[in-house]
């Protein structure tokens, strides 16, 4: 999606300065039975972040070819361009990790960073800093 400069980090133990993701091992899985997490995961969660998150997501496949453009033109990330591509991919994770039983808190209906994975550090996989626009 364009959101970091410089070649990425291979392999499990690969490290990269502006990208993080951390997860824990969820202690109980709750539904343990297949047929209620089919229910719970579609009902709860695919339909409404689902139907939210395709709308979104359509511009932002059109905004990463013009925004590849841009930076190669201008050699900058606009901002706002920036700021949407982020939050589309941390809202994506969030509803994969949370349909995935790797974390037990829904999804907010936002990109946006929690108070929660501010006071943490990272606690998303993608960039927060706005040194990553210049470079």
């Amino acid at each position: 999606m364009n959101l970091c400069d410089g070649y990425p980090a291979f392999g499990l133990n690969g490290q990269d300065d502006y990208v993080t993701l951390e997860a824990t091992n969820p202690e109980k899985i709750p539904f343990a039975s297949s047929w209620m997490r089919f229910l719970f995961g579609f009902f709860y969660v695919i339909i409404p972040h689902g139907i939210v998150l395709m709308f979104y997501m359509i511009p932002a496949m059109l905004l990463m070819y013009f925004a590849w453009l841009v930076i190669a033109i201008t050699g900058k990330y606009p901002k706002p361009w920036h700021d949407y591509m982020v939050g589309i991919a941390r809202w994506s994770l969030r509803v994969n990790f949370f349909m995935n039983f790797m974390n037990h808190e829904y999804p907010p209906f936002s990109g946006k960073m929690t108070d929660a994975e501010r006071n943490e550090g990272s606690g998303s996989a993608v960039p927060a800093s706005d040194d990553l626009l210049d470079s």
